[in-house]
């Protein structure tokens, strides 16, 4: 699966994270989530759970699933990692290819 997760930092709210589909699909379905950092993996596999692209992601129709329990990690890495470091103005992490075993960042690009 193509996936991809961000931090923007909101001027009132602090730091977003920004979860969903990747790669192309961003641009064409837009379909992504937000929650407020921080937040710990236990709230990250809840929040992935509570998007409705999650069926896709969770191997709909005997397509591979990926790995809710290391997504959610990373998530939650990456929450604390906005809310540690104020001088982090966005993350964009697209694609993440996300297995059964693993999640991998392929391109990463993060503005201070």
């Amino acid at each position: 699966h193509e996936l991809f997760a961000g931090v923007k930092r909101d001027e009132v709210f602090g730091p977003v994270v920004v979860f969903g589909l990747g790669g192309v699909y961003v641009e064409l379905l837009r379909a992504s989530a937000m929650r407020f950092a921080p937040f710990s993996a236990v709230q990250a596999k809840n929040f992935i759970e509570g998007t409705w692209f999650h069926p896709i992601i969770a191997g709909a129709r005997n397509q591979a699933a990926a790995n809710i329990e290391v997504l959610a990690a990373m998530l939650s890495r990456l929450s604390i990692l906005a809310m540690e470091q104020p001088h982090v103005r966005t993350i964009d992490l697209n694609p993440i290819i996300a297995t059964g075993d693993e999640a991998i960042v392929v391109d990463a690009k993060i503005e201070l």
